[in-house]
């Protein structure tokens, strides 16, 4: 009788991973400490305790006004933030995202009700999804992907994805997404990592010709090196997309990226070429 199969993933952070919770955190709203270059985000209902508590009402409405960041404010007052019991909900290292202690917004990445950050499983399926269609349609050869192309000028994407991975016969209607393949492949969200496993990144788009565009923008990402596991359960309506086929589809997806995508760039000054053997692309941006 067929039964569910189980495997565990573990994934190695190559380059900084951003999964956005879509909060972000303006300059008064967190706190920057120049000797740690660490920033602070703060619980801002025991902030506005110890203002109240501290008769300091009146300091922080001018704070407020003049839009100076919270760093500021905690100078001007001389009080450390690490001082106010529960202040802190969580740190990150700054990196090199504050540059001459420039304050910008931070996007912050997706964390549980421990502000512990983790991977969701949907992410990581999402990035899987990819590389499996990815070894479907070079297996298929080229002629195969032109002639979808062809077949569906408005969203080739989308009826590619039909045709390929919607070969279950659950649903009547083939878009359905119950006739996905990939519905018969779940995966766990990761274990909850560490705090310090978080750093600060600029966010800096780069063109083909490898001009950088600066935004005020920096994200909260995984630093290279971070581990994460999950669990992959595999339902039997998965067929040939089994452990194997997985892991081989990763195996080539790497390098099919750096020659069609990635080469086509001029690498940024100081940038390291990377080797993209054996990887996936994860989260925001490119991680």
């Amino acid at each position: 009788m067929n039964q569910l199969k189980n495997y565990r993933i573990k994934i190695t952070v190559a380059t900084p991973v951003f999964i956005g919770s879509g909060l972000s955190y303006q300059k008064n709203e967190y706190f920057y400490d120049r000797d740690t270059r660490k920033i602070h985000i703060i619980n801002p209902e025991i902030l506005m305790r110890w203002i109240v508590e501290k008769g300091r009402i009146q300091n922080f409405e001018s704070f407020s006004l003049s839009g100076a960041s919270l760093s500021k404010f905690f100078e001007d007052l001389r009080v450390r933030p690490e001082s106010i019991p529960g202040l802190i909900e969580y740190s990150a290292d700054a990196g090199a995202a504050v540059e001459q202690g420039r304050l910008i917004e931070i996007k912050a990445f997706i964390k549980d009700t421990a502000n512990r950050p983790y991977i969701p499983g949907s992410s990581l399926k999402g990035a899987l999804r990819t590389v499996i269609l990815t070894k479907m349609l070079r297996d298929a050869g080229r002629e195969e992907f032109l002639d979808n192309e062809r077949i569906a000028k408005k969203n080739p994407a989308a009826q590619i994805e039909i045709k390929h991975l919607h070969t279950l016969d659950r649903a009547g209607e083939k878009a359905n997404a119950l006739n996905s393949v990939m519905s018969a492949l779940s995966i766990s969200d990761s274990a909850p990592l560490a705090q310090p496993s978080l750093t600060l990144c600029r966010k800096i788009d780069v063109s083909k010709g490898g001009y950088e565009g600066r935004l005020n923008i920096a994200r909260e990402c995984l630093c290279p090196g971070t581990e994460a596991e999950f669990i992959l359960t595999l339902k039997p309506e998965s067929g040939k997309i089994d452990a194997g086929y997985i892991k081989k589809a990763v195996e080539e997806f790497g390098g099919y990226y750096s020659r069609t995508y990635a080469d086509k760039f001029s690498l940024p000054q100081g940038a390291v070429k990377e080797d993209f053997s054996n990887c996936i692309l994860l989260g925001g941006g490119c991680g």
